[in-house]
This record gives C-alpha cells, sequence and structure tokens, in this order.
C-alpha cells in the first residue's frame, strides 16, 4: 500500500511520478530516498504519473516538459505545472 505522504519541498504538489517502480512527489524526494540527483537527461522519454486530484495515471512526454499545452492532467484538467 502506497503511504499517504506529502511533499515537504512542493506545497500542493499536484502529481507523483514513478520511477523504476518507484513512486515520488518532486525530484528532492528522490534525491532523499536515493541517494542522487535526478537528471533530466537521465529520465526516460516518458513517465507514468499519478494526479493526486482524480488519482488517474498517465504518460508525461519528457521531451516537451513545461511547455504550454502538457500542464494538466489529461484526464481532469487539474494544472500541475
Amino acid at each position: 500500500k502506497k503511504s499517504q505522504r506529502m511533499c515537504k519541498h512542493i506545497i500542493n504538489a499536484q502529481v507523483s511520478l514513478n520511477l523504476n517502480g518507484k513512486w515520488y512527489d518532486c525530484h528532492e524526494c528522490y534525491f532523499e530516498l536515493e541517494g542522487k540527483a535526478l537528471e533530466l537527461g537521465d529520465l526516460p522519454t516518458s513517465i507514468p504519473m499519478a494526479c493526486k486530484k482524480c488519482r488517474q495515471l498517465f504518460q508525461k512526454d519528457m521531451r516537451i516538459f513545461g511547455t504550454t499545452d502538457d500542464e494538466t492532467c489529461p484526464h481532469c484538467g487539474n494544472r500541475f505545472m
């Protein structure tokens, strides 16, 4: 069962990301738990994410990370950027 912990780095984090089968709320949470920095160049092209509002899973294309067309949950429209 996934813990219901809150991200202490990003207030009101709206998504969680799945890296290597583990869920993280942000890159700093990843660093704290894994002991190494999360580099964008090391990420796969597509990352599974979960919206914290509607709890639906979706894939995030990291090639267009941060563009205005890709800042919301595709299911509920919740803005995560």
